[in-house]
Order: C-alpha cells, then structure tokens, then sequence
C-alpha cells in the first residue's frame, strides 16, 4: 500500500466511515460533489491530447482511491466510466474465482438443461465448464464448477438456481417445495408466485427471486443458526437481519401495527397470522421473543393438543429458549397448564431456578449487551426512522430475544462471550440518539436504558402470575422462590431486599403492554406486605413526602435519594410537579455545597431529570446559572484536595442533562456547546478529564443534526489545554 493510499485508508477509517454511517445522506451529496470535480477537470483538457491522457491516468487512480460507497455511486455514469477507461462488471466471487453475474447464470441455465456449459472468468482469465446434477428429489441440484481438464474447482448447493430453468412446472414446485423461504401468509404468497412465474427472462426472475430471499429474516435466522452449528466465530455485522420490512414480516407485524394504536389486537392478528401459515411450534418460537403475553389464540391452540404432546412441546422449547423473555414465557405457559402433571409443574421450577440462578444473572447480563447492540443499529438505520415507536420497542427486543436464542447455546462458554460483547459494546459508535431525547420511546418501559435484572424479572413474574391464585403458586413453588432471590441476611435473619425495587414502573411508558410495566399491589407473589410497600400508591406517598420535608429543609439527603430511586429521569407525578418545582426555584447551592459537595451534585441531578419536562426555560436558566457557579466552587475545592473521580463525572452528567430539549437535538447540541463552554470558563481543569475524547467521540460520530455548537467545545477544550503547557 502506498503513502497516498494509507493516507486515503486512514480519512476513511478515521472520518468519513463514521459519518456516513451516522448521514447516509451524505453519501450521495459526496459522490455528486466528486463526481463534478471529475467531469469538470475532463473538460479543461479536453483539446490537449498528451495532457488529456495525463489527466485521465491521474482521475482514474483518484476514482480507485474513493471510498466503496461512493464509487458504487459514481459508477452508475457508465458514460464517465468509459470516458475514464474503467469497464464496470457485476461481479460474483465462487471461492476465488471471479465470474460477470450474467454470464453465470446464463451458463447455470444451460446447464440445467443436461449440457456442459462453458463461462468465461474475468479472474483467473480462464474458461469454467459447468455441469447441473440432480439429486433423486429433483428439488435439489448441486452445480459443478470444472477447470478445462476437468477438475472440480468449486461446487454450488442452491436450489434457488433451479428458477434460472425455463420449465415454468419446475419453477412452480421449487417456490411451493421451499415457502419458508419467502416468510409470508397464503395470499402474499400466491401473488409472489404469479409474479415471479410470470418472468420469462430467466435472470431477471432469478434475481427477483433473490433479492426476496435476501430480506427474508426467516432465512437469516435459519442460516445463521446452521452457522452457528459449524463454528462459534461470527463477526457483529452478522446479527443484523437484512431488512427492516423482513424483520416486521417475521413477526407478521407490518398489517396490523397501526389498529388504533392498540398493540394487543396487533398480536392477536400477527398469531393468527402465523398459527395459520406456519403453525403452533414456529408461531411459539417467534413470538415468544416478544416482551408482551401471548394472545389468547396461542394459549388456545396449545389447549388443543393432547396433555402429553403439550408437555412434548414445551419441554422441546425449553432447551430452545435462552432469552430472558423466552423464558418467562415458558413460565407461564407451564403456570397456565400446570394440571397436565408433575412433568409440567417441574419444568416450570426448572426454568425459574435457572432464571433467578447466578448463572441467569451471567444470561441476563448476555441479553442487556445485545439489547445495547441492536438499539445502537437501529439507531442508524435509515429504515427504522420510519417506525413508529411500538414498532422500534418490539422489534429491538424481538430480535434481541431471537438472537439469544440462538447464539446462547448450552455448551457456549458465556462467561467469555458476554465480556467480549460488553467490550465491543464500549468500542462501537455512539447511539444515534444520544441527544435525540423523544419521550416516547425513552420513557418506555422497555427503553434499554431502564433495565435492570431484579426489576425484569421481579416485575414480568408479578405481570404474569397477577390472576393466579395464591395457593397455586405456592404448590408450584414459585413464591417461596421469589421470596429467597429478593432476600438478604441482616442480623443473621432474611429480610427482603427492596432497595433495588423502589422504581415505579408505573410511571413510564407502555407502548406495547409490557409485562415489564405493572403495578405491585396485591399481587399473591410479593405476599401482602411487601406488595403493599412496593405499591405505585405507596412509592408515589414516599415522594410526597420526600417533597415535603424537601421543602422544609432542602439539606436532607435521603429525600433526594428517595426522589432518585423511585422517580429516576421519569416525569414526576403530576400532582408533586409544582412542589419539586418550588424547590428547585428556591435552591441554595452554597448551603448544600458547604452541608455536603456530594449533596449539592444530588440535588442537581434530581433538578437536570426533572427540568425537560417542565417546560420552563427561566427555571431551567436559572438552574444552568447555579451549575456555573457550583463549578466554580468545585474547583476551588479541588485546589484544596482531590476531588473524587466519580462525582466529577456525575457533574458532567448533570450539565448534559440540564441542556436537553425533548425532541429537539438541534437546540440540545446548541444550550449544551453555550453551558459546557460556560462551565469550563469557571473549571478548567475539567479539560484533563474524559470531557475532550468524549466530545470529540460526539463530533466524529453522531448526526450532523446534533452537532450545532459542539466543534467550538473542542476548540475551548484545546486551548485551555494548551495555555496550561
């Protein structure tokens, strides 16, 4: 590689990779731009044919130095290519021979008719013979690709190929031999049928045929569990499905997803749907994927089955089912036919113990890191901006879910697979999003960035176990082991532990009628008294009186605490808004920073979850002017002693937090490039923190949308840094 090519290798890496992944837009405006430039520089040499040639020599070269994206854009100019010298070929590499598409399939057609073809290679520039055999079924064919002493080099298993034939009866019994392959229901499939059947040039229906399978995410799960069967080593491009429709498709979402905005009729129709034209066993596996309860049609065709297929049936998909989600669908499956036997009853504890076992801790651990992963993909898919965000949850945890089912296999060493996961969690870019704040989605309950383990499976087994009487669960087991996971020893006695349950779920958002989202009260599984602790009614009592004795005495710390533990970065209930918002009106930073520094960063950050959804922008100008003037007073502590690590990074928190404008990344990236620049006028030795890489991650990375003020951080960061050296 040479000097200019490293050079061109590293802006592509480095710049032009991360931006165009997070403005695919730009792709086109680039090759546009650069596509000018060239035709234009043609021109100006046009009438001087020695330094024409020069000229054509030097484009030529600076075309093949482009980025892929962008010759793929500029390629489509057939006229420049050939103006340049550059012949374009669709190309198709078996092993490591390269073939023009056309030409193969043409010569795979002959074949198919008994004859040895003959196809031209354009790499190595040799002749191939081709030759079609059948297996017995006649619905498979192997093509064998032959050197010219005819050797075999290289042999083809598709029947796909099989479409290149011009025997419409033999296209007919392919497509209807192979209907998984195309995901749809009985009507969507007659109508593909016709249209590829009636196709005479056979490349075009071949391809057709193609390009169908290549968006069908039933063939992408398919193949990529047969992968999977071969060999552990996979790379992270390889867990994205290849089209967004085919992802809605197969979970036969896209007919229903906007019947009255009520998703619990969209999965009622989507199992219909799937029992009709997959059956009970495919339309278990897929919708089992998903973090809502089966619809009663799922439930009903089960019941049809005899007590021992049922059990048969369950049992075979408890091996199957890896995901947190499965299996606390398995659950109540076996909680629901629970009278089949004892074979039922123990399946049912079996896939609880694993749930709540030290080893499911490590599976939960393996689903939020593919959680994280596909949500940061969908971020920047150009496809999923047109979802609506019923659509954006279910598929983000439906993939997830399916995912995990079939990555985490029973002999996969999961410990070594999580933590190279999380690593490359840590390493990819940043969620597109990131200063995109839309309520809707981010207050969901299934918004990755809400979960937790104790809080999912608390919650999903109270959702799911809310109609089932008491001593049912308590023949199966069930409550006393809920009752051990939530316990800790205190004073040699077990007590529950509910420090980590004092979130109300009840104040998020439920586009989809999670079984995540619920209200504890009453619920036979907690028992009475911590069901009543853990009620919305209860925790919405202690921020009440949080607010209150806040109001009487802001320096009291476990009021904070209590409002951050139980409310998070959710709106507050209605009725306690003008009461937390008197109190940040009247906060007095140099009382809470002289009490305590750590308790005044506790008071900001309930104040920076709080004021987006206030819709008071003096307030939020006066809270901005307070956090300047806590910097001021942090570092002049710092000059003093050290400060502790974990509460500056808390302090950048807040003043991201404080700059957020719901639904609007065009003003946040203003108000937090104007407060950060603000802040560290009165700080400046926050510019030796993380501050500088992160924001320079933002610049690089994020959408231009969410840029707006933010280069000019940078610059402030630099020279500060460089008027200390």
């Amino acid at each position: 590689m040479t000097k200019r090519q490293s050079y061109f290798d590293w802006i592509e890496k480095a710049i032009v990779n991360n931006r165009f992944v997070a403005n695919p837009e730009t792709i086109e405006i680039v090759a546009q731009t650069i596509h000018t430039v060239i035709v234009e520089n043609q021109r100006q040499y046009q009438n001087d044919d020695s330094q024409n040639l020069i000229n054509k020599i030097f484009l030529k070269n600076l075309y093949k130095d482009l980025p892929d994206n962008i010759r793929i854009a500029i390629q489509s100019d057939t006229n420049l290519m050939n103006s340049l010298g550059i012949k374009s070929y669709q190309t198709i590499n078996i092993g490591s021979i390269i073939f023009p598409v056309p030409n193969l399939w043409q010569a795979i057609k002959t074949a198919l008719t008994g004859e040895i073809a003959i196809v031209a290679a354009l790499q190595p520039k040799l002749n191939f013979n081709i030759q079609a055999l059948y297996a017995n079924d006649f619905f498979k064919i192997t093509v064998e690709i032959k050197s010219e002493d005819n050797q075999i080099c290289k042999t083809i298993d598709d029947p796909l190929l099989l479409i290149l034939s011009d025997d419409k009866s033999l296209q007919l019994k392919v497509l209807e031999h192979n209907r998984f392959w195309f995901d749809c229901d009985d009507g969507q499939f007659k109508e593909l049928i016709d249209k590829i059947l009636s196709i005479e040039n056979c490349i075009e229906r071949f391809e057709t045929t193609k390009k169908k399978l290549e968006n069908s995410s039933a063939k992408f799960y398919a193949d990529l569990e047969q992968t999977l069967q071969f060999s552990e080593h996979f790379k992270l491009y390889e867990l994205m499905p290849p089209s967004s429709d085919g992802l809605v498709q197969y979970f036969r979402l896209n007919q229903t997803v906007n019947v009255n905005g009520n998703f619990s009729e969209t999965i009622s129709n989507a199992a219909e749907s799937l029992l009709k034209s997959e059956g009970l066993e495919e339309t278990l596996n897929r919708l089992v994927c998903l973090p809502v309860r089966l619809p009663n049609s799922v439930f009903e065709a089960l019941a049809r089955l005899t007590k021992v297929e049922r059990c048969n049936l369950l049992c075979q998909n408890a091996i199957r089912w890896a995901s947190p989600v499965s299996k606390i669908h398995l659950i109540d499956l076996t909680i629901h036919f629970c009278n089949d036997g004892k074979k039922v009853i123990s399946l049912c504890q079996t896939t609880l113990d694993e749930l709540l076992s030290e080893d499911g801790e490590v599976h939960f651990r393996l689903f939020l890191a593919i959680l994280k992963f596909v949500n940061n993909k969908f971020s920047y898919w150009v496809e999923t901006k047109e979802w609506n965000t019923p659509i954006k949850l279910s598929m983000l945890w439906a993939h997830t879910s399916r995912l995990q089912n079939i990555l985490d296999v029973p002999n996969l060493k999961i410990d070594n697979f999580v933590e190279t996961f999380e690593q490359c969690n840590l390493g990819r870019q940043i969620d597109a999003d990131t200063l995109n704040n839309d309520p809707e989605f981010w207050n969901d309950i299934l918004c990755a960035h809400h979960q937790n383990r104790m809080e999912f499976i608390v919650n999903s087994l109270v959702k799911v176990t809310k109609e089932k009487p008491a001593e049912v669960l308590e023949k199966i087991g069930i409550i006393s082991r809920v009752e051990t996971y939530l316990s800790r020893i205190e004073e040699e006695q077990s007590v529950p532990d509910t420090s980590r349950l004092l979130h109300d779920p009840m104040l998020t958002e439920d586009n989809l009628g999670a079984f995540l989202r619920c209200d504890r009260a009453q619920t036979p599984l907690l028992g009475t008294e911590l069901s009543q602790y853990l009620a919305s009614d209860k925790l919405k009592a202690i921020v009440e009186e949080a607010v209150q004795i806040l109001e009487d005495n802001p320096l009291t710390e476990h009021a904070w605490l209590y409002l951050i533990a139980i409310v998070k970065d959710l709106p507050i209930y209605d009725d306690l808004k003008q009461g937390l918002k008197n109190i940040l009106e009247n906060l007095d930073i140099l009382s809470l920073f002289e009490a305590k520094p750590s308790l005044a960063i506790l008071a900001f950050e309930v104040a920076s979850s709080q004021i987006k959804y206030f819709e008071d922008e003096q307030l939020r100008l006066q809270l901005q002017n307070k956090i300047i003037y806590l910097a001021q007073l942090l570092a002049n502590r710092e000059k003093e002693t050290n400060l502790d690590e974990k509460l500056i990074y808390r302090f950048i928190e807040i003043v991201f937090k404080l700059s957020v404008k719901l639904n609007n990344p065009r003003e946040t990236s203003t108000a937090l490039g104007i407060l950060l620049k603000q802040v560290l006028s009165q700080w400046q030795s926050l510019a030796k923190t993380h501050l500088e890489p992160m924001m320079l991650r933002f610049v690089t990375e994020l959408p231009i949308q969410q840029l707006h003020g933010l280069w000019e951080v940078i610059l402030y960061l630099r020279a500060i840094r460089e008027k200390e050296q």
